[in-house]
């Protein structure tokens, strides 16, 4: 069901449709000015579902343990799951627990090596929704972007 490609896997027309969603959630809609293109999609993987030229839902996968990010440092053994997406046309169906589901056992999967899985989340989608898949509250809440967040982990 989700698409999962390396950045120089994706098609212009993936990539496009990708950004174009990530700009409409976090920016447009949540009415977020922030830098989207942060430098590390190259590093990381993409999994997403496209229904006619949009993106339903996208998540971007990445090992903590060879990436730096504006976050944190660099941590052995920890995978991150980052820019989690339902877009409107999808929101309501499941889609979203689909793809968290999918993001964790693609890195339990793919990524022997890995024992946690890092999480920066909206503070009001906590427990609500990254809660129901395990992850728990490691962190205080604090202002990313001007949004409550606070960092979740999931042990595997």
């Amino acid at each position: 069901m989700f698409t999962i490609k390396n950045f120089d896997e994706l098609t212009n027309t993936e990539l496009y449709a990708i950004c174009a969603q990530r700009v409409a959630v976090f920016v447009v809609e949540q009415n977020c000015p922030y830098q989207d293109i942060d430098g590390l999609d190259p590093r990381c993987q993409h999994m997403f579902v496209m229904n006619n030229g949009e993106i339903d839902a996208y998540l971007r996968v990445f090992d903590r343990g060879t990436v730096d990010d504006h976050h944190s440092p660099r941590r052995e053994g920890v995978a991150s799951l980052g820019r989690v997406i339902t877009g409107p046309n999808a929101r309501g169906k499941g889609m979203g627990h689909q793809l968290v589901a999918a993001g964790i056992e693609h890195v339990r999967t793919t990524m022997p090596h890995v024992h946690t899985i890092f999480i920066s989340a909206q503070e009001h989608l906590a427990e609500t929704y990254y809660g129901k898949h395990g992850f728990e509250r490691v962190s205080e809440v604090y202002l990313e972007d001007d949004i409550p967040h606070v960092d979740m982990e999931l042990k595997l």
